[in-house]
């Protein structure tokens, strides 16, 4: 019996590598497929995997969703979790798209211009 266990143990962190590869490909696949947008973000260290961080403006943070990798569009600022009324557990706040990774570049340019407006009100085109 104690010869199963190493086995098991084994077989679990060989599937918790497999989902952080599957996690990767996709933000890998998304870049490849969106290389312009992607040019505008930099990789972002996020607890257990990787995201894009578009400049105190929004983050894709791929994700586990009904046993798929998705890429979560979420609103990120570099104060957002010291802002008053924050609360880490309400994605609703945060989510703006639950998928991006087949959504064209011209729409999520759209989305993302959206919401730097709405988090940056007295930014202008000349401040990016």
């Amino acid at each position: 019996m104690a010869a199963v266990r190493p086995e098991l143990n084994a077989k679990h962190k060989i599937q918790a590598l497999e989902r952080r590869k599957l996690l990767i490909d996709a933000l890998i696949a998304f870049i490849r497929t969106h290389p312009n947008i992607s040019s505008e973000a930099v990789l972002r260290p996020l607890r257990n995997r990787t995201g894009l961080y578009f400049y105190d403006t929004a983050i894709i943070r791929p994700l586990w969703m009904k046993g798929k990798p998705v890429l979560r569009l979420e609103k990120y600022t570099e104060t957002i979790t010291s802002s008053e009324g924050y609360n880490p557990f309400d994605l609703d706040a945060r989510m703006v798209c639950e998928d991006v990774s087949r959504m064209s570049e011209t729409k999520l340019v759209r989305i993302l211009n959206k919401l730097e407006k709405e988090l940056h009100p007295d930014w202008d085109e000349d401040d990016e």
